[in-house]
């Protein structure tokens, strides 16, 4: 089981994953995530694991032959990938096998222009996501629970720790998803300079170590149950501020760097 969430930020794009595969018999861990470490992001899930690795081979072997990279270029790479894997999925099974696999794709990538892009295919469709969106199995779990973050004016350190605790928070609470939280990151370029912060992985552990309900639901039950004493709810009210603040300071460290921003105000005429 799988759960795939992209995220268009002020000046980049995030992508997080779990990294539990269900096999026949089995449950194992193993990436859900790529980057060619400067302009792409990959993230993925499919009930077979050897078809999602074939996606993500002939993305990098059709972007590494790419000359130039526009929106429309980017989308029929990512086409002609995914109609590839699922050339192979018809010589292999019968279409109306329901056990045959789906592939479902969240690509990440900054074209020539600067700007990052956000795309998502479902089984051979691809379309560009100007917002956010999630794949997988725990997709509609995952939009309620993380739809009252987003920001469109969140930068990507601070989406990328929100998706974290979020997905700490949905690991604990469903089947649907497990592992490490794999997260990827592209970001926007500077046209000016002609420079971008190279694309990253990580890995949730260096992130966020608990979930998004762990310091917010004690104080927020406390609110509605009159049983909890005056001073009870106080204290935790008080742990809760604690904890925001650790959250902030955290925060401002990590933002720092993040210096080049797509939607900069124009000048005033």
């Amino acid at each position: 089981m799988t759960l795939v969430a992209g995220f268009r930020c002020k000046n980049g794009v995030v992508l997080c994953a779990d990294s539990q595969h269900t096999g026949q018999y089995i449950k194992f861990v193993a990436p859900k995530v790529w980057t060619d470490r400067n302009r792409v992001v990959v993230a993925g899930a499919c009930t077979d694991v050897v078809y999602l690795k074939m996606a993500v081979d002939e993305l990098i072997e059709r972007f590494e032959n790419l000359t130039q990279w526009t929106e429309s270029s980017v989308r029929k790479v990512i086409s002609d990938a995914v109609g590839q894997v699922y050339k192979a999925i018809r010589k292999g099974f019968d279409m109306t096998d329901r056990d045959r696999p789906q592939l479902l794709l969240m690509v990440a990538v900054r074209p020539d222009d600067w700007k990052a892009i956000l795309i998502k295919t479902s089984d051979t469709a691809v379309a560009i996501v100007n917002d956010f969106d999630f794949i997988g199995a725990g997709e509609e779990v995952a939009r309620l629970l993380m739809s009252p973050f987003y920001d469109g004016d969140l930068r990507v350190t601070e989406m990328q720790t929100i998706a974290a605790y979020c997905f700490r928070y949905a690991k604990a609470t469903g089947s649907f998803c497990g592992g490490n939280t794999h997260i990827g990151v592209v970001f926007d370029g500077d046209p000016d300079a002609h420079y971008a912060h190279p694309a990253y992985v990580n890995h949730d552990k260096e992130t966020v170590t608990e979930h998004i309900l762990s310091g917010l639901a004690p104080a927020l039950s406390a609110a509605w149950n009159v049983n909890v004493d005056r001073e009870e709810f106080e204290q935790r009210l008080t742990n809760l501020t604690s904890w925001l603040r650790v959250l902030r300071e955290r925060q401002e460290k990590v933002s720092r760097p993040d210096v080049f921003i797509s939607n900069r105000p124009k000048p005033s005429k």
